[in-house]
């Protein structure tokens, strides 16, 4: 097939497009949740990657989401090697990760984790399409802000479905305002959730994917809260680094998937933001969520990244930018990060229109370069070229607060 488009996704990621030729469109429509291999010759040798459909069945062009790995052979060819117009073969869609039903008014939710929100996310547009009173509850769990795959798509279904689609994201490095959402989604998480946020008898169906123990958690808290098991729909994966050991007839079908990809309500208030360097780089290893009988490794420090932390509205948002962006807004944009400002205009400014109006965060070294330090930006109206340095002490907030309807 061939690459229509290929484009960053999140802060180690990256988004395919796949032409599939009209002759062929019948057997690539799959069903919601399902995956395709990708198979090519690398270095001498055949490999063969899963990797879960996003789009809705259907509906053209296939598209996938990969993690990349530092040592991951085919997301690393995807992400580096591969072009718009390039072809890779794809098998045609497979897996049992997908809903049984589609009757109205029902509540499905979703249990999601690093790269498994793939199937998911094809699942809750399937679902709420399919009946204008479905609804679907999902959670979403990642480390940071930096590492959520298909932010941007998922921001854009909670507005289009805004009475029928919840969205709550779940971080374990980065600190929550509310404690429910600070950490996995483990067994007490999970039972927690319940408890709080929906009706397991009221629920259609669940859908769970993710590394490591996160499906037995969850599926065992399930079981006890007398959910049948023809209502729990799962699927494992491992990251590239693990692939190695799988056949081919494992990366064709085997729902222990080789996946080599693995809460952002934006309100108004102020915002401080925070730049530190050198970042650390997450390997394989220690950048994905941690399977039950590994440890991670220590994240080395890369000195071409910097760490940047946003304090929004009492929560910490955290992801990581390039030396040589030109804004820290450009990368925050990049990031997800719908910052409340608009303070490149100078006036305030309903969100559709705030996107074009985004505030210029500057960002400067600071005199202690040899230790990579680097200094907390400043919001300003002005031009790129009357830029003027902020000592490292240096805290910044809005210009403009948004009213609560503009949000």
């Amino acid at each position: 097939m061939r690459i229509a488009e290929l484009h960053p996704d999140a802060g180690d990621a990256v988004a395919i497009a796949l032409d599939v030729p009209h002759e062929l469109q019948s057997e690539y429509v799959g069903l919601a949740g399902q995956h395709v291999v990708l198979r090519t010759e690398l270095d001498g040798a055949e490999a063969r990657r899963t990797y879960s459909l996003t789009n809705v069945p259907g509906e053209w062009p296939l598209r996938i989401v990969a993690r990349i790995h530092e040592h991951g052979q085919m997301s690393r060819h995807l992400a580096d090697e591969l072009r718009v117009g390039d072809q890779i073969d794809v098998l045609p869609p497979n897996g049992s990760l997908t809903p049984r039903s589609l009757a109205p008014a029902s509540t499905y939710v979703g249990f999601a984790s690093g790269c498994g929100i793939t199937p998911v996310l094809s699942i809750v547009k399937a679902t709420l399409q399919a009946n204008p009173t479905n609804r679907f509850i999902l959670f979403y769990g990642n480390s940071n802000t930096d590492r959520v795959m298909c932010l941007e798509e998922l921001l854009g279904l909670k507005d289009r479905f805004i009475d029928r689609l919840a969205l709550h994201f779940v971080m374990s490095r980065e600190p929550q305002e509310v404690e429910l959402y600070n950490g996995r989604i483990d067994a007490a998480r999970v039972r927690e959730l319940a408890r709080t946020l929906f009706k397991t008898e009221q629920v259609a169906e669940f859908f769970v994917c993710g590394p490591g123990d996160m499906i037995d958690q969850v599926s065992g808290v399930l079981h006890d809260l007398n959910v049948p098991a023809d209502r729990i729909h799962s699927e494992h994966f491992r990251d590239e680094s693990t692939a190695h050991a799988l056949t081919d007839n494992a990366a064709a079908g085997d729902t222990a998937m080789a996946h080599a990809h693995g809460g952002l309500a934006v309100g108004a208030g102020d915002a401080t933001l925070h730049v530190t360097g050198p970042a650390a780089r997450l390997d394989a290893a220690a950048g994905t969520e941690p399977v039950a009988s590994g440890t991670a490794r220590a994240p080395a420090a890369d000195p071409d990244l910097a760490q940047v932390t946003v304090l929004m509205d009492g929560r910490h948002r955290t992801f990581t930018m390039k030396m040589s962006d030109d804004t820290v807004l450009d990368a925050a944009s990049r990031a997800g990060l719908e910052l409340p400002f608009s303070c490149r205009a100078g006036v305030v400014l309903p969100r559709a229109a705030r996107k074009s109006f985004l505030a210029q965060w500057r960002w400067t070294r600071t005199t202690h370069s040899r230790t990579g330090s680097w200094s907390k930006a400043m919001c300003s109206p002005a031009s790129r070229e009357s830029r003027r340095p902020l000592s490292s002490s240096t805290t910044t907030r809005s210009n403009h607060e948004l009213p609560d309807d503009f949000v």
